[in-house]
């Protein structure tokens, strides 16, 4: 039986399946038949969603396609019961995912549980828009008639009431664990584009699409095998097909190392999912019973491709995000210690004068600080580094440099600060560092070791300030982003540094003689990234 404050779906349910749906298949005639009816509590928060009854109805017959497997079930089941619901107003008015929100009432059913797993799931690794269009492009496989499909406009409603869901449960790390945790360099794309352009990229929308229908079908028993060859999107793909379909995966990179092996009692030979990484956008050596072919994003929902609606996220733990972001630039960057050091521990200083009112702070603008919290400035700022990157808490001597720092006075730490910053431009050899910067050339990209300094400043900044759930992963875009934005306002700094103070760029606060619209960008849109 449905539960009674579901949408019902035509005359009768049976299992929690509605009356058009029969053994997996969809009766059209009596989906164009159905009589929908709600209660006005149910109809008001499909309202407040967006979606439309039968684009409900449209998304429980994209479900019906794929089974979760046992062990999917329960970790959905778990992620349903954990999503976090703030209630107000003695219980009147909830935030975040409430009581008997729409998602809540989606998941009383199986198919509607169905129904959340595949939205959210690629929602999370997508952007919403490109997650819209792969349940379009499934419609389409699938045969589904023209006539009941739902516009792009509600399939974005429903991935939007979904997004978020699987966030923190779990599949994050699934889809890093498909890269072997980073063994196969998957942000390789980013570094090697010298972060002009942040963010890997999904494949084609229909690329995904029959990926995912070639895992239903094995899950319908159509299909015992199916291999994945191409980049990125292998990871997704694979990731879906074992944490929720519980299916047998088997992962190597291009040259045949083993990523990962689901089952080891299982040769390569058995498994239902054999993914293979490469480079190449055609498959070369494989040919097996069925195989997808996901290449990088070339030809993506969007012409444009710095959209973000191509944008393919991977999500990886805080704990060594740094180095698996900027590489070999962020080993050169502990290689200075002492500098690092003296940069985030000078800053830390400037913020607690900031903090405590103290009578003297230069020509700082004590109206723009607003980092009040405790772990924001002074020890608690040195704290807020060690903790958050973890990575920066094993560099020798590191912690006592920024900790001798903030024993200075406050004219120090603006001349630590400055020093600092000065010693990581003459360490550093991009372009913007060196003598071969021309203003009134394009602006460069390369990897600067100030800038990155900038990044980490900016990031501890931020975060200090901000309450996360330790199981929410950081992405990798998000990191990028951060830099790409401190990077744009260092070139801004040097095209146009006459009477500009390098210590106002360096701990992100205007001084009388800076420019808030170039120097200091606003955190909120970085935030929403990360």
């Amino acid at each position: 039986m449905v539960p009674p404050q579901a949408l019902q779906i035509g005359p009768a349910w049976e299992n929690g399946t509605p009356s058009f749906m029969q053994q997996g298949q969809v009766d059209w005639v009596a989906f164009g038949n159905t009589v929908w009816s709600a209660s006005a509590a149910v109809l008001q928060r499909f309202a407040s969603s967006g979606v439309q009854p039968v684009t409900y109805g449209a998304g429980l017959a994209l479900a019906s396609q794929f089974r979760l497997s046992d062990i999917g079930r329960q970790r959905m089941d778990q992620t349903m019961k954990s999503l976090p619901g703030v209630p107000g107003i003695s219980k009147i008015l909830w935030f975040g995912f409430g009581y008997q929100s729409f998602v809540r009432m989606m998941a009383d059913t199986q198919l509607g549980l169905n129904t959340v797993a595949l939205c959210s799931c690629l929602a999370e690794v997508h952007s919403e828009e490109t997650a819209a269009w792969v349940l379009a492009e499934l419609w389409k496989l699938n045969g589904y008639p023209e006539e009941y499909e739902p516009s792009h406009i509600q399939f974005l409603a429903l991935i939007k009431a979904c997004s978020g869901v699987v966030a923190c449960s779990g599949f994050n790390s699934e889809v890093d664990r498909m890269t072997g945790h980073g063994r196969w360099n998957i942000s390789g794309a980013m570094r090697s584009s010298r972060y002009a352009n942040p963010g890997l990229k999904a494949s084609n929308v229909r690329d995904i699409a029959r990926a995912l229908h070639g895992l239903f079908q094995i899950t319908r028993g159509r299909v015992e095998r199916i291999t994945l060859v191409g980049q990125n999107e292998c990871a997704f793909i694979a990731a879906f097909g074992h944490w929720l379909l519980d299916l047998v995966i088997y992962v190597e990179d291009d040259a045949g190392n083993i990523l990962f092996v689901s089952d080891d009692d299982v040769g390569k030979e058995g498994v239902q999912v054999l993914v293979r990484y490469t480079e190449d956008n055609e498959p070369t050596a494989l040919q097996q019973s069925t195989t997808y072919v996901l290449p990088r994003g070339t030809d993506l929902v969007s012409k444009d491709e710095n959209s973000l609606e191509a944008r393919w996220i991977l999500r990886v733990p805080w704990d060594g995000c740094l180095i698996r972001t900027f590489g070999s630039t962020f080993r050169d960057l502990c290689g200075l210690a002492h500098n690092l050091g003296a940069f985030l521990g000078s800053t830390a200083r400037i913020f607690a004068a900031l903090a405590r009112s103290e009578p003297h702070v230069a020509d700082f603008s004590r109206e723009r600080y607003i980092g009040f919290s405790q772990y924001s400035y002074g020890l608690g700022y040195v704290h807020t580094v060690i903790s958050t990157f973890k990575e920066l808490g094993q560099i020798t001597s590191l912690q006592s440099t920024m900790e001798r720092a903030l024993d200075s006075s406050f004219e120090d730490a603006c001349r630590g600060v400055e020093q600092a910053a000065q010693s990581l431009r003459s360490s550093c050899h991009c372009d913007l560092c060196s003598d071969r910067f021309c203003p009134d050339s394009d602006k460069p990209w390369g990897n600067c070791l100030l800038a990155l300094a900038l990044t980490v400043r900016h990031l501890v900044t931020d975060l200090a300030c901000t309450d996360r759930d330790e199981n929410l992963h950081v992405a990798i875009h998000g990191l990028q982003s951060y830099y790409t934005t401190n990077y744009t306002c260092y070139y801004n700094w040097v095209r146009d540094k006459e009477g500009r103070t390098l210590v106002g760029l360096a701990v992100g606060l205007a001084t009388a003689a800076d420019s808030d619209d170039i120097l200091f960008p606003k955190s909120t849109t970085l935030l929403s990234n990360i």
